[in-house]
């Protein structure tokens, strides 16, 4: 289990967070709109993962769930910052680390939909593969 104080490479997961979930937010700010429900957010966020790779996008909702959180409320950048604690992202990082380990063959990175429709979501793999022993 990933935690919010482990360190990687020097920094704590909690300053990772800070960096990571704040590109999240403001790659996911074109995606909300006033008065948006949270499932609707979440939907679009996720839309493009295939049908077949449920499981992964089920360890993304809580995720997506926090971006929501962020944007509903009218939080700007600093704001953001401020309110990032680092738990979410460690909880993320820890239910993609289940799914890789369960699914050890599978290389989403190479895939065309994940780069360019969830560069938010990719940046979790990209993080594991540099940071967390397999």
């Amino acid at each position: 289990m990933i935690s919010a104080n482990d360190v990687y490479n020097g920094k704590t997961v909690k300053q990772t967070a800070k960096e990571y979930d704040l590109n999240a937010f403001l790659e996911t700010k074109t995606i909300y709109k006033s008065g948006m429900t949270e499932s609707a957010f979440v939907d679009i966020c996720l839309q493009a993962f295939p049908a077949n790779f449920k499981s992964l996008r089920d360890a993304y909702v809580p995720y997506a769930k926090y971006l929501y959180s962020f944007h509903e409320r009218g939080l700007d950048e600093k704001q953001v910052v401020t309110e990032i604690n680092g738990e979410e992202f460690a909880d993320c990082a820890t239910a993609v680390l289940a799914w890789k380990k369960a699914n050890p063959d599978v290389e989403l990175p190479t895939f065309s939909w994940w780069r360019k429709a969830i560069k938010w979501a990719a940046a979790f793999f990209t993080w594991l593969d540099g940071m967390v022993n397999k």
